[in-house]
């Protein structure tokens, strides 16, 4: 077989490592606890997932089974959903399996709302020393975490998932 046109397998072979690059920033899955929400002290999460718009949540996730080669053990996730709201004892007490991608580097802040800076942590999070979020990597979920198993707090590292 002979190559008849060099110019085509060069592109096809850009084309492929360009594809290899933007296939790591599509969606994976990752399990995780949350460990604090993005919201003021006294707030109460929204209520009405029908309203007007969509409805936008920050979440602090703790991973124990991270895919990847890089290995966060705290990330954003930034929910952007009409679905029902996740109720707060789910949060306190669930390991979740989390479909989630890279927030794009021009939205990269994004997990950082203007209204509060704030996080209160879930029962998961409690008594835990959690970092800064303005130091950690933001990733977008569009579709609802599927609950696994229930998690509870161990003696020794309080945000530990238990596998039941």
């Amino acid at each position: 077989m002979t190559m008849r046109n060099p110019g085509a397998i060069a592109f096809g072979l850009c084309l492929a490592l360009g594809t290899a690059a933007y296939a790591s920033d599509e969606s994976f899955t990752a399990e995780g606890v949350v460990v604090a929400v993005q919201k003021a002290k006294d707030d109460a999460r929204i209520a009405d997932p029908h309203s007007m718009g969509d409805i936008v949540e920050v979440w602090m996730v703790y991973f124990d089974k991270w895919p990847r080669t890089k290995k966060p053990r705290f990330i954003l996730i930034e929910y952007t959903h009409h679905d029902p709201i996740v109720r707060d004892r789910e949060l306190d007490s669930t390991v979740w399996r989390f479909e989630i991608s890279p927030a794009p580097t021009e939205q990269s802040g994004t997990c950082m709302s203007w209204w509060t800076q704030t996080f209160v942590p879930t029962a998961m999070g409690a008594n835990q020393k959690l970092p800064p979020p303005k130091e950690l990597g933001c990733f977008l979920m569009q579709k609802r975490p599927i609950a696994l198993r229930s998690g509870k707090k161990q003696q020794g590292n309080p945000i530990t998932p238990t596998t039941q």
